[in-house]
């Protein structure tokens, strides 16, 4: 294997993969929020479902798939490193890493640079566990759950 194949597997192993990976469980997130969001919308209205309908919650879905991946993606990056700094073992931890993400985005988002004196507010639980359902797709996504899994023998 020459030294330019090497660096391409290393380039695909450690980053495009583990990118794509990201994008992927910002998507999942996003699906909770959206399905969340979306129930309650039609809960309370009076028209039915039309397919023009669930495609644009598709596309909105999808939308706030990417913002989520821009704006989780330096945080989740230092709550990870600080994981494997710490030899933290991998599995629930990187669900906690993405509840705890999820949480503290939607926490600023809410209330700005005063979210330090704020307490936080009901629907923050629900990014939290948009969070926590997209650490654990990352997880799975990026082909982590091999035995021994880090849940079953701690």
């Amino acid at each position: 294997m020459t030294v330019i194949q090497h660096l391409g597997r290393l380039f695909v192993r450690r980053f495009l993969f583990p990118a794509i990976s990201f994008l992927g469980a910002s998507m999942a997130a996003s699906v909770c929020v959206s399905i969340v969001f979306f129930t309650i919308a039609l809960w309370g209205g009076e028209e039915p479902i039309s397919f023009a309908g669930l495609f644009s919650m598709l596309i909105i879905a999808i939308t706030l798939g990417f913002y989520i991946a821009a704006f989780a993606a330096f945080p989740a990056l230092l709550l990870i490193w600080g994981m494997r700094l710490a030899k933290i073992r991998r599995g629930w931890t990187d669900a906690l890493a993405g509840a705890l993400t999820g949480a503290a985005i939607m926490h600023f988002i809410a209330h700005g640079l005063s979210a330090i004196t704020q307490p936080p507010s009901p629907i923050i639980g629900l990014f939290a566990v948009a969070g926590l359902i997209g650490g654990a797709v990352y997880w799975n996504f990026t082909g982590r759950p091999r035995p021994p899994y880090a849940f079953l023998h701690d």
